[in-house]
């Protein structure tokens, strides 16, 4: 209740409940992995530009 109004709360779950909310949590966690696989995938690309530049 300290971020979500009990308005807010009723149309989160009226999303959750639809077919998009749905879909949505089934594909979440997937998407999840994808996401921390393309951030470790820029973390390589930065560290490495950084060490061309290290003293």
């Amino acid at each position: 209740m300290e971020e979500f109004t009990q308005a807010e709360i009723k149309e989160l779950l009226a999303f959750y409940n639809s077919p998009i909310g749905k879909k949505f949590t089934s594909k979440q966690l997937k998407m999840t992995q994808k996401g921390i696989e393309l951030g470790k995938g820029f973390a390589v690309k930065v560290q490495r530009l950084a060490q061309k530049y290290q003293w």
